[in-house]
C-alpha cells in the first residue's frame, strides 16, 4: 500500500500529518489487509522530498524507516541532439494503439520484472496509466521493433511545461544493444524539434539495470531526491 500526505503550509506541525498517517494505517488495517493472501507481507510506503526533515521526523516517530531513494533527473538541451543509429535489423515504427497496445503491455511487464516496487500490470491497469493519462500523446512515443517483437520503448509526455520520459523500457534480450541510449536520444530530438528543451524523468537511485549511469551518460543530472519511507504492518511468511 502506498500513500502520499499533503498538508497546507498554514496547518503544518499542528498534528495534521500524524492524524493523516493514522487514518491511512487504519484504512489499510480494516480494508486492505483482509484482502491480502494469508502470510503475505503487508506494508505502507510514503514518499517525500528528502529535504523535508520535519516530515521525515514525523514519519520516523510513526514507525517508518527509509526504504529507497529516487531521483528526478533533467537536462537542458542547448542544440539538436544528433540522430541515433539503430542496430541492424531494428526499426522505429509509429505507435498504433489498436495494433500495438498488447505488445507494449507485455514488453513493459517483462522489462520491469524484478525491479524494486514493481509488479506486473494487468492490461486494464496498463491502459489506465497510459491511454487514460491526461498527457497521453502517442505521437511522442518511441517504439523499437525487431520484426514482430517490441525490443524497447519510451512513453513520452509534455508535463508541467517540460518534456517528460514517463516510461523507458528495454526488454532483457535487447539490453546489450544499448537501446536505452538510442531511445533517449531519439526522444530528446523529438522534444527539441517541438521547441521543448527542458526534459526530465524519475528513476530509482539504486536501479539494478544501471539506468542512472545511462541517464548521466546522455547528459542528465540529478535535480532532486525523494525518499520512500516504509512501515511494516504484517510480516510475510519466509
Amino acid at each position: 500500500m502506498s500513500g502520499d500526505i499533503y498538508v497546507h503550509p498554514e496547518f503544518k506541525n499542528q498534528g495534521v500529518e500524524s492524524a493523516l498517517l493514522s487514518a491511512l494505517e487504519n484504512r489499510v488495517q480494516v480494508q486492505h489487509i483482509p484482502l491480502a493472501a494469508p502470510g503475505q507481507h503487508v506494508f505502507i510506503r510514503v514518499a517525500l522530498d528528502n529535504k523535508d526533515e520535519a516530515g521525515k521526523v514525523i514519519l520516523a516517530q510513526a514507525g517508518y524507516a527509509p526504504a529507497r531513494y529516487h531521483w528526478r533527473m533533467g537536462i537542458e538541451l542547448e542544440s539538436a541532439p544528433p540522430a541515433p543509429i539503430l542496430p541492424q535489423g531494428l526499426e522505429f515504427r509509429p505507435f498504433i494503439r489498436a495494433e500495438h497496445a498488447t505488445a507494449l503491455w507485455q514488453a513493459r511487464n517483462e522489462a520491469f520484472f524484478g525491479n524494486w516496487g514493481s509488479r506486473p500490470f494487468t492490461f486494464e491497469e496498463f491502459s489506465y496509466f497510459t491511454f487514460e493519462n491526461p498527457e497521453y500523446d502517442p505521437s511522442l512515443w518511441m517504439v523499437v521493433w525487431d520484426g514482430d517483437d517490441v525490443a524497447g520503448f519510451s512513453i513520452n509526455q509534455l508535463k508541467m511545461g517540460i518534456g517528460w520520459i514517463h516510461i523507458l523500457a528495454v526488454r532483457p534480450a535487447w539490453r546489450a544493444k544499448k537501446l536505452g541510449w538510442v531511445l533517449l536520444r531519439r526522444s530528446f530530438a523529438e522534444f527539441y524539434q517541438r521547441g521543448i528543451k527542458s526534459i526530465g524523468l524519475g528513476v530509482d537511485a539504486a536501479n539494478v539495470t544501471g539506468a542512472t549511469k545511462l541517464y548521466q551518460k546522455v547528459g542528465m543530472t540529478t535535480v532532486s531526491e525523494f525518499v520512500t519511507m516504509e512501515k511494516e504492518l504484517r510480516a510475510g511468511d519466509g
